[in-house]
């Protein structure tokens, strides 16, 4: 009895002793914090210290034994900074405003390559932001289209007219675009809007491909392109106008009447007909939220959360609105975006203080972070391999047809979003996997090299980013290229043969699709 007693007195000053020294580091933590942490400080240089204290974990392992150091860092904006927004490379690589000489390699091919067919995958063009911030900050945009920077440019200053003309007439296969204009007018821009801005940049881009595969290698002509041209858009008024807009660019002439167009109601492109609900089954979902958990548990994402917290809690503090009122780091940049992508002056609070580029770079690397851990996670490439191999296998099947008889549709443009290039990017492994800017494109090209003269094993694919060869990259041709950036297209065959969509999603076997 009397060491039962013993026993129990010792367990209670150990519970007393391990109460207490929690309460004091507590104690101390929030002390430190508390006096470190002051940003109403009028400094030229804001720092925010994310609970980063190894001095006082130093001090206090001398007296209670080791603890583990908890990693941070701290998060550096200039608060005086009055750089213009589009001086920043990283703000200036988003909203990728449109140039009058547009620089590509595509279409670049030694002379014994024949172009066989191509496929593009595009975002809209620039719009006004879906998630606007609170009481008005987001500001206003127009909506109209304004040649007056391109007035040396016939084709865009002969766009508004054009449209207004073609608008009098009808879609001949499908009425599911028929409630929008085919390009935008109006005064001020609604919520996901596309701006005159995004037209042009598609109209650009058509431009170039018009010269690249139209005038260099006659993928298209006069008489033939209402044959060989498919159109695929979602059903959002950006999108059919950023595809109206990039077609009328290429076309040697636009008519709508002969334009095929058809709507997908998926960003990813899937076939329901060919793999019905594997389109959009729960599998591809669950491998998607399990790559956020993993990511979420990272040291860095844990960072890159707390420096989020500092840098919602000084914007807020500035624009004097409820952090309860932003969603998270893509939404306040995207309530930005107008500012940042149409030099519109940054909001300020009534005693001066402004919003400026430095933050937004600032909340760009936050938000890069986790694009970054995403790109490399195994969990969420298996998840973007079973959301796009849909469309890679349609791409697939297609350039099948060209190599044998060319009968279908030479050039394929798919007009969809943010959400359709990042899962494409790293289903296909590319190394630039942040989030994708207005008018992304990923390219596919099919070649036929004429100098290998017995037929076999002569059809070539190649991958291009934004106009830059990347088929090196490419998780099918990965070393496999030639030195034109050139890779068999009998891989990119067998990456989707060997995968079956499925069997992933209603299989009980524990497939990763990679």
């Amino acid at each position: 009895m009397h060491s039962l007693r013993c026993l129990r007195m010792v367990q209670m000053r150990t519970f007393v002793v391990i109460g207490f020294v929690s309460v004091s580091i507590t104690f101390l933590l929030l002390l430190y914090y508390s006096s470190s942490h002051n940003p109403e400080a009028e400094h030229s240089r804001f720092v925010f210290k994310i609970p980063n204290s190894k001095e006082l974990y130093h001090k206090l392992s001398k007296k209670i034994g080791t603890l583990r150091e908890p990693e941070g860092e701290e998060l550096h904006f200039d608060a005086k900074d009055t750089r213009p927004s589009l001086s920043s490379a990283r703000l200036a690589k988003y909203c990728n405003r449109a140039h009058n000489h547009m620089e590509g390699q595509e279409g670049l091919a030694p002379s014994n390559y024949k172009l066989l067919a191509v496929h593009t995958v595009i975002r809209h063009g620039d719009r006004s932001p879906i998630q606007k911030l609170p009481q008005g900050l987001s500001g206003d945009l127009n909506c109209l289209f304004d040649t007056e920077q391109y007035s040396h440019v016939s084709k865009i200053v002969n766009f508004p007219h054009v449209m207004t003309a073609e608008m009098q007439k009808t879609l001949p296969e499908d009425k599911a675009f028929s409630r929008w204009s085919m390009f935008p007018s109006h005064e001020f821009c609604g919520e996901g809007q596309l701006t005159g801005q995004g037209a042009i940049q598609h109209i650009l881009n058509g431009m170039h491909f018009s010269e690249r595969y139209v005038h260099k290698h006659g993928l298209l002509t006069e008489s033939n392109w209402h044959q060989r041209v498919l159109i695929h858009s979602t059903e959002v008024s950006r999108t059919y106008q950023s595809a109206i807009a990039f077609t009328y660019g290429i076309l040697p002439n636009f008519n709508v009447e002969k334009i095929s167009i058809k709507p997908t109601l998926g960003v990813n492109f899937c076939e329901d007909r060919e793999f019905g609900l594997g389109c959009q089954c729960q599998r591809i979902e669950e491998f998607r939220l399990k790559a956020e958990a993993e990511c979420k548990v990272t040291k860095a994402i844990k960072k890159n959360f707390q420096n989020y917290k500092a840098l919602l809690s000084y914007v807020t503090k500035v624009l004097n609105i409820s952090p309860f009122t932003i969603a998270g780091p893509t939404s306040l940049m995207d309530g930005f975006s107008s500012h940042i992508c149409h030099n519109k002056p940054y909001p300020c609070s009534s005693n001066g203080t402004c919003i400026n580029t430095s933050i937004m770079e600032a909340l760009w690397k936050i938000i890069d972070n986790k694009s970054d851990c995403l790109g490399k996670s195994k969990s969420y490439k298996t998840h973007a391999r079973a959301l796009m191999y849909g469309l890679l296998s349609r791409i697939v099947r297609n350039f099948n047809i060209s190599s044998l008889n060319g009968s279908n549709a030479s050039f394929h443009l798919y007009s969809g979003h943010d959400t359709t290039i990042t899962p494409l990017i790293a289903a296909l492994d590319l190394t630039d996997n942040v989030w994708p800017g207005y008018a992304h494109m990923i390219t596919f090209e099919l070649w036929k090299d004429s100098s290998n003269t017995d037929g076999s094993d002569n059809k070539y694919v190649r991958v291009l980013q934004n106009g830059h060869v990347v088929t090196d990259q490419v998780v099918f041709c990965r070393e496999k290229t030639d030195d034109h950036g050139m890779c068999h297209f009998k891989h990119f065959i067998s990456f989707i043969n060997t995968r079956n969509l499925r069997s992933f999603c209603f299989s009980k076997a524990n497939k990763d699709f990679m």
